[in-house]
């Protein structure tokens, strides 16, 4: 507002004129002026756009173009051919520079408008382009919910616990984590897992400092429980108390996340004799996890009625197993995801064993066997039953290599009892491959299916091979092992 407009403002406040008609003098006067400060300016720019009156200009006419370089947007949306263009918002995966104005909030990333994530939010598949700059997309410091978000470090400030890796938002500003078992009783409200355990509450979080830990007295857990490292950090070591060093039952749930467990057991059992329903049962998640065996050992066991997850896990001399019901009932599942599992010289079990009425999926991982092993890298179990059905998913880039057996299946081997029914799909660029076995029984994948037992095999043709000897594949029934063409079981 000039100088000449408030004094006339102020002239008309103190006339003698009525208060209420020199307040309408006054108003006037204002709005006046605000026309004419808003002559010349850009009018507001909704989210997305289309914009009526702008960018570029305040008027249509001024905002016609036919060259996205004569923008102050860097965009030029044209029209039908022979129309005349309009300057707009740079729509999503629109080519950019630094002048560019992207639609929505997005920013010019790699060259190409990209969008931005809220804070809180889920990054944006392939980037992570945070909205606010102080925030960073990474992974809650939880198990769950899993994938990356845009996340505030500690000390930044927040309007939710949603919106910090700590997930806990405290007077405005992301908290920082507090160990609950660690040796200083002055910071940590339990100094053993025992003591933990015994004053968490049912589905609560205990976060376990760095360093050496006796696992539990005893095993079962009598609640569902949360247990992972102190904001993530390395150097947490599980030692068995009993073994298996966790265990948990019929209803309950178990989760252990960024915690390394050496010669110890995780475990998850329904422990019912008969009968079943989908919420008796137990549920076990393995996520960011190390475990180290020994000859014989278990590092995941999901046994009867169970649904067993692992992610982004490694196992190293010892072997995950799933053993579902021997009842025609609910089937356990047991899924692997981005995990490796490797086992090294004679005397060892299975990377993976498979029993019973269960369905595994295994994605994106490399499971091996190496040195003078003894056995194939996965080895699969029908019995019981009858009318019990078993499946196996190898999809994305898993791999099953470096069995040697001197049976049969040095990559895969299946039996299957009379009456019980059994399936190998793979999808992606899963492979068996890398095997050995005996001559003539199947270096990649063996089937041996008693009378009245069926099998199915899908997708194994060209992701079986660089086994030896040939064949690649075989079945038996009962005994006897027969050649199958590449790998196609019809």
């Amino acid at each position: 507002m000039d100088g000449s407009t408030f004094d006339r403002i102020a002239r008309l406040l103190g006339a003698g004129a009525s208060r209420r008609h020199g307040i309408a003098a006054a108003l006037g006067a204002l709005a006046g002026a605000g026309a004419i400060a808003s002559a010349g300016a850009q009018p507001p720019m909704p989210e997305g756009g289309p914009w009526p009156a702008g960018p570029c200009g305040p008027t249509g006419k001024e905002n016609r173009c036919a060259k996205d370089k004569q923008c102050c947007t860097g965009y030029c949306r044209t029209g039908k051919k022979g129309k005349t263009g309009r300057c707009r918002c740079a729509p999503k995966n629109y080519p950019c520079n630094g002048k560019t104005v992207c639609c929505k909030q997005a920013a010019c990333l790699n060259g190409i408008c990209t969008p931005t994530v809220q804070t809180g939010k889920a990054c944006v598949s392939g980037t992570s382009v945070c909205r606010d700059a102080a925030a960073v997309c990474q992974a809650y410091d939880s198990d769950a919910p899993g994938g990356t978000y845009c996340l505030l470090p500690t000390g930044g400030a927040c309007a939710a616990s949603s919106d910090c890796w700590s997930q806990d938002c405290t007077g405005g500003v992301c908290a920082d984590i507090v160990c609950d078992v660690c040796s200083d009783p002055l910071r940590c409200t339990y100094q053993t897992i025992d003591d933990a355990i015994a004053g968490t509450g049912n589905e609560g979080r205990i976060r376990i400092a760095p360093g050496t830990w006796t696992g539990p007295a005893t095993s079962l857990l009598t609640k569902s429980l949360r247990f992972e490292a102190c904001g993530s950090a390395p150097g947490v070591v599980i030692t068995p108390g009993t073994n298996p060093v966790l265990e948990t039952a019929a209803g309950l749930w178990l989760t252990v996340k960024n915690l390394t467990f050496d010669a110890a057991t995780v475990y998850a059992d329904s422990l019912r004799a008969s009968g079943s329903s989908v919420s008796s049962l137990a549920t076990l998640t393995v996520r960011g996890c190390t475990v180290n065996g020994q000859t014989g050992s278990l590092g995941v066991f999901g046994n009867t009625y169970s649904h067993v997850t692992v992610e982004d896990s490694t196992f190293n001399e010892t072997q995950l197993k799933s053993a579902g019901a021997s009842a025609n009932d609910d089937p356990s599942t047991f899924t692997v995801s981005r995990s490796d599992v490797t086992l090294t010289g004679t005397g060892k079990a299975y990377c993976l064993r498979i029993e019973k009425k269960t369905a595994v999926t295994v994605t994106d991982s490399v499971l091996t066997r190496g040195g003078a092993s003894n056995g194939p890298v996965i080895n699969v179990n029908i019995d019981g039953g009858p009318s019990l059905t078993g499946s196996l998913t190898l999809a994305g880039s898993t791999t099953v290599t470096g069995g040697e057996a001197t049976f049969a299946g040095g990559g895969v081997y299946c039996s299957i009892s009379g009456g019980n029914h059994w399936s190998l799909t793979m999808t992606g660029t899963s492979s068996i491959t890398g095997n050995a076995a005996s001559s003539s029984e199947g270096s990649g994948l063996a089937i041996q299916a008693q009378s009245g037992a069926t099998y199915t095999v899908t997708g194994a043709s060209g992701r079986i091979s660089g086994n030896t000897p040939d064949p690649q594949c075989t079945l038996a029934t009962p005994t006897t092992f027969d050649p199958v063409a590449n790998c196609v079981y019809v």
